[in-house]
């Protein structure tokens, strides 16, 4: 089982990386980063994806 202690600070680097562009909703959010991805997000680990989140949003 996962540690539920890793979704705090998922969640705040996340809300660190929404706060770029707060016009966009929640699923815009997803819809855009996900779909630049060059691999199924289903099978990426918490801290590959908010990394990937984090660099999404570095030049922006």
């Amino acid at each position: 089982m996962r540690d539920k202690a890793r979704i705090k600070p998922f969640l705040e680097r996340l809300e660190k990386v929404w706060n770029k562009v707060p016009d966009w909703r929640f699923g815009q959010l997803m819809c855009n980063v996900l779909n630049s991805m060059d691999k199924d997000p289903f099978y990426s680990e918490d801290d590959e994806m908010i990394k990937y989140f984090e660099d999404y949003f570095k030049n922006r």
